[in-house]
């Protein structure tokens, strides 16, 4: 599968588009395609199989940040192995890191392979991206409208603090239509996570929990003048969930 194509870049939600990744890795590294019981399994869950290099940058791409690449693919790979690079936030990579990379995109060395991780395909170095095969896991209208303050707490890799979501809320409170649109786009981004892990065989409790927890919420329309109360009550669940409200409904016809 890797020495057809040697380069590719998947676009989606960062943690959609990892769960991807790493059922694709599962069907080759593990004897039985994805078993996820197995040592290879669990080692390419948690970031430790020797066959697999992770990077992500700090900021932006520094040449020193992808220095692992160089040092790992002068070595030569025995017969039929293979060594995988994981690019995490390609879109991160300047020109300057970028033009580092792009022989290794083009021709690399036998058994080496990349896979680059991005958000959307236009934030991406055209140099970069002319490089790659290239894998659109959702269409790019429902990509970027996760650019929202708010759904970035709700998927972003750090979880953000009670006070910081206030502040961010009062800064950008979108209205209760804004307040539908954004809900149906965090839910829609959930229920394809869940449905990329059940198929790479990589799916877990807690995806199942947050899908339910946003159908639960759901099926309670949003009362006029209730969208502040609404995402408080979304981030308790999410975050907080033996402390959040049994009956969503009543707590968003609560005045505050």
């Amino acid at each position: 599968m890797f020495k057809e194509l040697p380069a590719q870049l998947i676009i989606g939600p960062h943690e959609m588009a990892l769960s991807y990744v790493i059922g694709e890795l599962a069907k080759v590294f593990c004897v039985s395609g994805g078993c996820k019981a197995c040592v290879a399994c669990k080692q390419i869950r948690s970031q430790q199989h020797h066959s697999i290099t992770m990077l992500a940058p700090e900021k932006m791409y520094t040449r020193e940040e992808l220095s692992p690449i160089f040092s790992r693919i002068v070595f030569l790979q025995p017969a039929d192995d293979q060594h995988i690079f994981i690019i995490q936030k390609a879109h991160c990579l300047t020109p300057s890191s970028g033009n580092s990379l792009l022989k290794l995109l083009e021709e690399p060395p036998a058994g080496y392979s990349f896979f680059l991780i991005a958000d959307h395909e236009k934030l991406v170095l055209d140099t970069i991206a002319s490089r790659c095969v290239l894998t659109q896991l959702c269409h790019p209208t429902v990509v970027q409208n996760y650019s929202h303050p708010l759904l970035k707490i709700f998927i972003g890799d750090v979880k953000v603090s009670h006070i910081a979501f206030l502040k961010e809320l009062e800064t950008h409170l979108p209205t209760e239509q804004q307040t539908t649109e954004l809900f149906k786009g965090l839910l829609s981004y959930y229920q394809q996570i869940y449905k990329q892990e059940v198929k790479s065989n990589t799916s877990n409790l807690v995806t199942q929990t947050l899908v339910q927890a946003l159908l639960s919420m759901l099926a309670h329309p949003i009362p006029s003048g209730s969208s502040k109360l609404f995402w408080k009550e979304l981030y308790l669940r999410l975050f907080f969930p033996s402390t959040s409200c049994a009956n969503p409904a009543k707590n968003w016809s609560t005045s505050g």
